[in-house]
């Protein structure tokens, strides 16, 4: 495995660590990112997902439902990719230790 895959890995899996460890409101200030409402001054209907999603991992869930209620939807969809692809790469490491003991 060389060094851009566990980069890849130790990213992937601390990413939510990382977010746990940061204050519920790391997020709340700072630039607009969302190009539609940087030039055309309207929201997506991602806008504020980013905030939410922090305050939901802190169990803020009035405040993660006042900037996207989308987030009722897209956390259980994020949760089941991270866990598949979290039990991919553990598979796939264990497998790697089954070969390099052969």
């Amino acid at each position: 495995m060389n060094w851009i895959e566990k980069a890849f890995r130790i990213g992937f899996l601390g990413a939510p660590l990382i977010l746990l460890l940061l204050p519920s409101d790391f997020f709340d200030e700072g630039p607009v990112v969302c190009p539609s409402r940087l030039f055309l001054g309207v929201e997506c209907p991602g806008c504020g997902l980013t905030r939410a999603t922090q305050h939901l991992l802190h169990g803020d869930w009035q405040i993660a439902l006042d900037y996207n209620p989308l987030i009722l939807i897209t956390t259980p969809i994020l949760l089941y990719l991270w866990g598949r692809n979290a039990l991919h790469l553990f598979k796939s490491q264990q497998r790697l230790k089954k070969l390099s003991v052969l």
